[in-house]
This record gives C-alpha cells, structure tokens and sequence, in this order.
C-alpha cells in the first residue's frame, strides 16, 4: 500500500520554504568572479598580455586566453552582423545566435569549437 499523500496545504508550504531559503541566499543566483591579479598563469596569445588567475580564462591546449580576447577574436573572424549574436555556450565553444525582434525565438546558426580554431596559437 502506498503511504497516503500530503494535502495541498502542506505540499504549498514545502514548496513555499524551499523558494524562501532560494531567495535569501543571493549567492546561488548572482555567480561573482575573482581575478587573483597576484598570480600570473601565462601571455594571452591574441593580445599578448598577462593573464591571470581568472576563472573566465579559457585555456585550449597548453595556451590561456582573455575571454574577451576571444569574444572579440571571434566577431572579427567569422563577420557576426549586428541581428547576430555570440554566446559561450560551454565546452570550449560559442555560438552565433540569430534571434527574433520579440525576443521569443533564438536559432543557432553556427557552432565555433574553439579548439579547432585557436589551435594555431602555439606557445
């Protein structure tokens, strides 16, 4: 047999709890990085400045990049037009997106593996 279920009342006030503990704690939704600009970790390829410990480094084989460097790397290199967007979409990868003037629809149109492309920056 199976144990009876909870009445509407005490499965709201479950629910309710856990969206009260969400709420108070603003570090599961607000994501803070720290730049320890005491420790330099490598030269950007691109720019070839510093790059520091910074947990929005992406590193592609043995080399560290600014993100920005390759954010910006990639609108050069692949023509995004202003409808376009980019977005890093993890894995070491971005994403050119077209979307919609309302905002309800975003269609990826092409998917950059950086590790293809950033390879022939060798230490």
């Amino acid at each position: 047999m199976r144990p009876p279920k909870p009445s509407k009342n005490k499965m709201f006030h479950r629910y309710a709890k856990k969206q009260h503990i969400i709420n108070n704690n603003t570090h599961l939704h607000d994501i803070t990085f720290k730049c320890d600009e005491t420790v330099i970790t490598g030269v950007c390829p691109i720019c070839r400045q510093n790059t520091y410990y910074d947990p929005s480094n992406i590193i592609v084989g043995s080399n560290i990049f600014h993100f920005d460097c390759v954010f910006e790397w990639v609108r050069d290199n692949f023509g995004v037009d202003k409808d376009k967007k980019i977005y890093y979409i993890g894995s070491k990868a971005f994403g050119i997106f077209w979307e919609s003037k309302n905002g309800k629809k975003l269609e990826m149109l092409k998917r950059i593996n950086l590790e293809e492309y950033l390879n022939t920056y060798a230490r």
